[in-house]
């Protein structure tokens, strides 16, 4: 079976709640306190999307990438924030599922929903060390601008750097 994508749905909030934490603590080890990852709390974030995805935030789009009927994976995009932009939120697979083709859906599905809502440019920011990520990112076009910021989550500082691309380019 190919991997589909799709609107989240409120019944989707327990995966997405997984995915968020089982990847954060796999792509994250080394780069947050394993403290905090080790209290990532699965239960709250459940609630949390299941409000998230049935009130949605102006301009945000959250959807799921599902492969043999499982939820495998998410991304969220936004706009509004910018006014030539739009941004990549959120970009999760749940990391058994690595490789399996849902990051790509995921990535070709939200920079199609940023163009078609008028959109000329995409950013991201992404946590500074996380090589991978961006490794990955790089392979759809991102590009790191030398823009860097710091931002607290839940009590701890996340410094993230800032990558964009055009919208107008064609998405490897």
């Amino acid at each position: 079976m190919s991997v589909t994508v799709r609107d989240a749905l409120a019944e989707d909030a327990a995966a997405i709640a997984r995915i968020q934490v089982d990847a954060w603590c796999a792509a994250y080890a080394g780069l947050i306190d394993d403290a905090f990852l080790a209290a990532m709390d699965v239960e709250h974030r459940i609630v949390t999307w299941g409000e998230t995805v049935r009130t949605p935030p102006r301009g945000l789009a959250l959807r799921v990438a599902e492969l043999d009927d499982e939820v495998i994976g998410w991304s969220a995009v936004s706009t509004g924030h910018d006014p030539d932009g739009g941004e990549l939120r959120g970009y999760y697979v749940h990391p058994e599922r690595w490789g399996q083709g849902a990051g790509r859906a995921l990535m070709h599905d939200a920079l199609r929903q940023l163009r078609d809502r008028g959109c000329r440019i995409a950013y991201l920011w992404v946590l500074i060390g996380n090589d991978s990520a961006m490794r990955v990112y790089e392979q759809f076009g991102w590009r790191l601008t030398g823009e860097e910021a710091e931002r607290e989550s839940r009590g701890i500082v996340l410094r993230e750097t800032r990558m964009t691309r055009s919208l107008e380019e064609r998405i490897p």
